[in-house]
């Protein structure tokens, strides 16, 4: 609001000129207050602000007024949708079972459908109403979010689909039985987070997943190419190992 400069104001409590703007001293209750009358561009800048809040309080909902159907639609599907990959996501974090899905066409369409569906609809909102999202900053922090978005939203279908996916078809599917794998690398060394000795298996699909550890005993007699028999629960999209035995070179 623009402050006036009034006469009866400079006679009783007096006005000063600083450079171009005019300082207004008043008493309010007692209490002596300055107004300094803002520049053409501070105004300016003060209504960008001030329209781009009330555009935002515009669009939220007013007493009385109830979102409409399409809406209700949209935001249970989007919902849905989000708490399912990330319940399918964290799914394998409680489970033993080690993925044996091979990355053929259906596995990938399927992840890329997923991934373009909840990328839709994340970005359904921004595409109507015409907008960018306002990430802050310099243009590489402003690429850079962006880049990490993106990531973020391609990684939870990646982790539901083709992690979390087949161990939620595997409970459903798996039956007592074995299946041949075969050894193709050994470790000894610690790493965070797994156990130790391993024996890497060929046939685990899921990066950073593809191994077991049998004890040290078993560790020294198998060797690398070694083929062993793992038993337990069964299916075609993974094992839940219970006992294993090896070919003997003997």
């Amino acid at each position: 609001m623009k402050a006036i400069k009034k006469e009866k104001d400079c006679i009783y409590y007096g006005c000063e000129k600083n450079s171009d703007k005019t300082i207004i001293k008043k008493e309010i209750d007692g209490v002596f207050y300055e107004f300094e009358e803002l520049s053409d561009e501070d105004k300016k800048i003060y209504r960008e602000e001030f329209e781009k809040v009330a555009r935002f309080v515009s669009q939220l909902p007013t007493d009385g007024q109830v979102l409409t159907l399409g809406s209700r639609i949209f935001i249970y599907t989007l919902l849905g949708v989000t708490i399912g990959f990330v319940g399918l996501a964290c799914l394998p974090v409680f489970s033993d079972v080690n993925i044996t899905i091979k990355l053929n066409t259906a596995w990938v369409s399927a992840w890329a459908f997923a991934a373009f569906v909840f990328l839709g609809l994340i970005s359904t909102p921004y595409i109507m109403k015409k907008e960018v999202i306002p990430f802050e900053g310099r243009l590489f922090m402003k690429v850079g979010s962006c880049l990490a978005l993106l990531l973020a939203l391609f990684m939870l279908p990646t982790y539901a689909i083709l992690w979390g996916a087949p161990v939620f078809l595997h409970h459903f599917t798996a039956k007592d039985g074995e299946i041949t794998v075969t050894v193709v690398g050994k470790e000894d060394n610690y790493m965070n987070g797994r156990c130790r000795p391993r024996l890497i298996i060929k046939e685990f699909t899921w990066l950073g997943e593809d191994y077991i550890c049998p004890g040290k005993e078993v560790y020294k007699k198998v060797n690398v190419d070694s083929r062993i028999i793992l038993s337990g629960k069964v299916s075609e999209y993974g094992v839940e190992l219970r006992k294993l035995r090896w070919y003997s070179d003997d």
